[in-house]
Order: C-alpha cells, then sequence, then structure tokens
C-alpha cells in the first residue's frame, strides 16, 4: 500500500487578519478608551461582539485569562485602559 499518494488540497480561513493584544477589544492595534464600547459588547452579547469584530479574538477581552469575557475581566480591562 502506497500511503499519501493522491494529493488533497483545503481552504484553509486567513487568520492573518487576527489581532491578538489584551485588552484591544476592538483590535485597531492600541489599548486606549475607543476599546471600552467593544469590550462592554463581550461583556455583555459574545455572539453581536463576534459578528461587530469578526476578525477580534474574543480572548482580548479575557483579561483574566479564564477562558470566559465575565464581570472578573473588568477591574484588569480598567487597568489596561488607564495604564495605556
Amino acid at each position: 500500500e502506497i500511503c499519501c499518494s493522491e494529493e488533497k488540497c483545503f481552504e484553509a480561513p486567513d487568520c492573518s487578519n487576527t489581532l491578538t493584544l489584551p485588552c484591544d477589544a476592538n483590535c485597531d492595534g492600541v489599548v486606549t478608551v475607543g476599546d471600552i464600547s467593544a469590550f462592554v459588547l463581550a461583556l455583555t452579547n459574545p455572539a453581536a461582539y463576534m459578528t461587530t469584530y469578526p476578525n477580534c479574538p474574543l480572548s482580548n477581552s479575557d483579561t483574566n485569562n479564564d477562558g470566559q469575557v465575565t464581570v472578573s475581566d473588568i477591574s484588569l480591562f480598567v487597568a489596561c485602559i488607564t495604564n495605556s
């Protein structure tokens, strides 16, 4: 038996536009007060956030790195904004 004798092609999603930067909730490349509304949307309506910011990972708003965007992320997010 010959392994891998047939070429298989598939199309992978374009990940080059995804910007991972903690607290950069709107993925503009900087952490500023401009991220507040995007963070609030991620916190209150993750589905709408992913639709509004399709190339921005929800994990940018997960400031405590527990795998979820919850009220527990608020104080660390505020610290990011005020220290930038």
